[in-house]
């Protein structure tokens, strides 16, 4: 699960630099004040964002290859002729 790492990542860009501790403090304070269930908030949200657009991504992909191999696999004028 990279939820927490992302979480923790993008907590860390919000304090300035001056008030930074190491990653894995600043990871161990959030849930301490926070609670462990924390390191997963905003993970609904981000799988609504991120789920949709990899299924179009990919199946685009797919379509496309599909489509390039079908094409390169087919004998040129040259070759039917020979």
């Amino acid at each position: 699960a990279v939820a927490p790492f992302e979480l923790a990542r993008t907590q860390l860009q919000a304090i300035p630099v001056s008030r930074r501790g190491s990653y894995l403090g600043d990871l161990l304070a959030l849930v301490r004040t926070s609670g462990l269930s924390s390191l997963w908030r905003g993970l609904a949200p981000t799988l609504w964002r991120d789920v949709p657009f990899s299924a179009i991504y990919w199946a685009a992909y797919e379509g496309v290859s599909r489509n390039i191999s079908s094409h390169s696999h087919q004998p040129t004028k040259t070759q039917r002729l020979g």
